[in-house]
């Protein structure tokens, strides 16, 4: 039986405060949230502009070996006569509206490719004319490669260096079957020579515009080796 005189006994709860986030401690935060997505996005950036000029170095490497490949081959080229001469018809040039005839496979006396300083392209050639083993015209052209496959100048080519110094426009050549290479060779022998030696090094460098980061493809015209540095 309970004691109607008997007291209930109160035990207070303890009482929680939130006090929340000072005005200063919110603006640590923001800015360490900042600094840190500012880091990251700077990373990707970095990260991507250092893939887009690999892939352009790796790219020009790649197609100066399979024009060593295809002139090793023996490879023919579909050739068209044209007014005054012959074009390639195949790749870049597939047209054959202006040829006097068929385009049909024919030998080509060797395989080539050019360059241009501050060009965000280069050029593959096959050389119609049996005696300066360098691009002539348009109409030898197999294919003109751009450095930027998704678009753009974000790699450009800044610099051309040979054994003697810089040039503004400079071509690597591939003799049919025998593999023979010349860098800036000026025709058969007994015509005028671009320089008192033939170059035998060939160091094209690649920039990203908007890293600033370069690479350099070397070519070897005596060891036919082709690197990326």
């Amino acid at each position: 039986m309970t004691d109607s005189n008997s007291k209930t006994t109160h035990y207070p709860l303890p009482t929680t405060h939130f006090d929340g986030f000072t005005l200063i401690e919110l603006m640590i935060s923001i800015s360490i949230l900042t600094l840190i997505s500012t880091a990251t996005v700077f990373s990707l950036r970095s990260t991507r502009q250092s893939e887009e000029l690999a892939t352009a170095a790796r790219l020009l490497a790649s197609d100066v070996r399979n024009i060593q490949a295809r002139a090793l081959a023996a490879n023919n080229v579909k050739i068209c006569d044209i007014a005054g001469g012959k074009r390639v018809c195949e790749a870049e040039n597939p047209s054959t509206t202006d040829c006097v005839g068929v385009c049909a496979p024919e030998p080509a006396s060797r395989y080539g490719i050019t360059f241009d300083k501050d060009s965000g392209s280069y050029a593959l050639f096959v050389d119609l004319n049996q005696s300066d083993w360098r691009l002539s015209s348009e109409d030898e052209i197999v294919l003109r490669r751009n450095l930027n496959p998704l678009g753009g100048d974000k790699v450009t080519i800044t610099e051309l260096m040979i054994d003697t110094g810089s040039l503004t426009e400079a071509s690597m050549a591939v003799s049919r079957q025998n593999g023979i290479m010349r860098i800036e060779a000026c025709g058969e022998s007994g015509l005028p020579a671009c320089s008192p030696v033939e170059p035998k090094i060939l160091n094209i460098t690649l920039q990203h515009q908007q890293s600033g980061k370069t690479a350099v493809v070397e070519i070897n015209s005596q060891s036919g080796r082709v690197s990326v540095e």
